[in-house]
């Protein structure tokens, strides 16, 4: 079969380069002389043995690696419990930050708030994937509904942003 054979100049480094191309590319630099040209092309094309090796290894890693985290996402997350306590205080704070003009105050959240009934109704998420996914769903109706007030009260709102202008 063989390889095609592609040689392109490169103008900043004023030198030339040699691609072997046949499933993948090889690429060397061609000097002045052509015997060193004749033993850089036998040096690459050695080296695609070894080159094979070390993909088929990363590849076996991967794959690995690939069942692994496959199992790891069916797992319950262990500190759902924590993750959750500092959710809801992380949303009491960002609360206590964005607040109104008017000077009105959100209180500290008592228990759980609209999303945790939700999903108690919807059935909880098991993964932390889930968890993640549902809290941002929060988090984006959240602005929604502040973009949606600031509008009311006629103040200015990017509408891809939500920024306040």
């Amino acid at each position: 079969m063989g390889f095609q054979m592609q040689v392109t100049f490169d103008p900043f480094q004023k030198a030339f380069d040699l691609n072997l191309k046949g499933a993948i590319s090889h690429h060397m630099e061609v000097g002045t002389d052509p015997v060193g040209n004749i033993t850089r092309m036998n040096n690459t094309l050695s080296g695609m043995e070894k080159k094979m090796h070390t993909c088929e290894e990363k590849l076996t890693n991967v794959k690995n690696q690939l069942e692994t985290a496959k199992v790891e996402v069916t797992k319950p997350f262990p500190d759902e419990e924590k993750l959750n306590t500092m959710l809801e205080r992380l949303t009491f704070l960002n609360s206590q930050l964005d607040m109104d003009e008017k000077g009105t105050k959100d209180t500290e959240p008592s228990g759980r708030d609209e999303t945790d009934k939700s999903e108690v109704v919807a059935g909880k998420p098991k993964t932390l994937a889930e968890k993640i996914a549902a809290k941002q769903e929060l988090a984006e109706s959240k602005a929604k509904e502040k973009s949606e007030r600031k509008q009311e009260q006629g103040i200015p709102v990017h509408k891809k942003t939500e920024e306040v202008l």
